[in-house]
């Protein structure tokens, strides 16, 4: 299954891999949009339902947690977040 952009395919996905969690425990819309490069068999569950199956089965979490984390590394989304030289630091005067 591949996730698409208009500039054509920015992921392919496999077998147990995820799309649309954020969207579902936050409860807004699904931003992207997915094709199918070969036949599947899906599963579409809603806010409720996996909000109650994160409770019940916290592997279940961490695995999603660590599809998210990888998904954002490979789009270059993390940043570094030590403090600037110009930015007070947590926990001292000004620092708010």
């Amino acid at each position: 299954m591949a996730r698409r952009r208009r500039r054509g395919p920015t992921a392919m996905l496999g077998p147990t891999d995820t799309i649309g969690e954020v969207a579902v425990i936050a409860g807004a819309p699904q931003p992207a949009t997915v094709t199918a490069a070969s036949p599947l068999r899906l599963m579409v569950i809603g806010r409720r339902e996996l909000l109650g199956l994160l409770k019940a089965v916290p592997s279940l979490g961490h695995h999603l947690l660590r599809g998210m984390a990888e998904r954002l590394g490979k789009a270059g989304g993390t940043r570094n977040v030590a403090p600037r030289a110009s930015e007070p630091e947590m926990g001292k005067k000004g620092c708010r």
